[in-house]
């Protein structure tokens, strides 16, 4: 991983824990619905750790949290592009 992309990652792993919270999703509930471990989850959402997911996973994540995949990687303050 590049060090320039650090906070892009962050921001991911900050994005999939808030939006499987407001799902009212356990991490395992998670991890369960994309066939994923529980701990998978837990490192991609930790602030201590940092996990490097692959898109498979990215989607597999966004359908089970019914979010569209750019919502996972679009950091706080970015503008929602019109197409």
């Amino acid at each position: 991983m590049k060090q320039e992309y650090y906070w892009y990652y962050r921001t991911i792993g900050t994005n999939i824990g808030r939006f499987r919270r407001e799902r009212g999703m356990t991490q395992e509930q998670l991890a369960e619905a994309v066939e994923l471990s529980p701990d998978y989850i837990s490192h991609l959402e930790a602030l201590g750790t940092l996990k490097v997911p692959s898109l498979d996973s990215l989607i597999s994540i966004s359908r089970a949290l019914q979010v569209p995949l750019y919502r996972l990687v679009m950091m706080e303050g970015e503008e929602e592009l019109e197409i």
